[in-house]
């Protein structure tokens, strides 16, 4: 459990190094398996655990910086808003859930 969580720290420097960004959001969902975070790069990126994490998708529908994250209950559906005021409900496919 303690080899995890410094490979998520570590994850979440690498990600706020590589964005050069000084607002950056970030979630976890409860099994501890995806991390999804939202930056002033106007992006929403996935990054699931395999054997290690790696980005599996990213959104670019924001026109200006990500400044809230959030999950429903249920973890199918990631609501964000935007510096521009826009709200996305960016919902899981079925597939995804495979």
């Amino acid at each position: 459990m303690v080899y995890e969580l410094k490979q998520l720290m570590d994850l979440l420097i690498e990600i706020k190094q590589k964005q050069q960004q000084l607002y950056i959001q970030y979630l976890l969902n409860n099994n501890e398996d995806l991390i999804i975070s939202g930056s002033c790069d106007f992006t929403i990126r996935f990054y699931k655990k395999q054997n290690q994490w790696l980005c599996q998708q990213t959104i670019t529908d924001h026109t200006s910086h990500v400044q809230g994250l959030n999950m429903n209950q249920h973890q199918n559906k990631v609501i964000s808003c935007g510096r521009e005021e826009q709200i996305l409900i960016i919902e899981q496919s079925q597939q995804d859930t495979k």
